[in-house]
């Protein structure tokens, strides 16, 4: 929620650095199928400023260099077969 009350405060926005999460989950079914349920708020304290570091780490690793490939990473043998289908020849190319 960091990330919402940075947004909503970077517009001009004034917040209460508060999130409500709002949980339901039906107790009972009741005659004529009316359902009752169980209904809890939190609030949970929000810090834009957090976000903000988040964000500015984020930038600086897409500025920085890229990982070593490792062979072990289940994204690398994807990309690695993505790649290589891609560089398959067709027969309408």
């Amino acid at each position: 929620m960091d990330p919402y009350t940075l947004l909503l405060e970077g517009r001009g926005h004034k917040t209460k650095r508060v999130a409500c999460f709002i949980y339901y989950h039906p107790i009972e079914v009741k005659a004529h199928s009316l359902i009752q349920f169980q209904v809890d708020v939190q609030e949970v304290p929000t810090d834009p400023a957090a976000a903000e570091a988040l964000v500015k780490d984020a930038v600086a690793i897409l500025h920085g260099p890229a990982p070593v490939s490792s062979s072990s990473c289940g994204f690398y043998r994807w990309n690695s077969a993505v790649l290589a289908w891609e560089a398959t020849p067709r027969l309408n190319q």
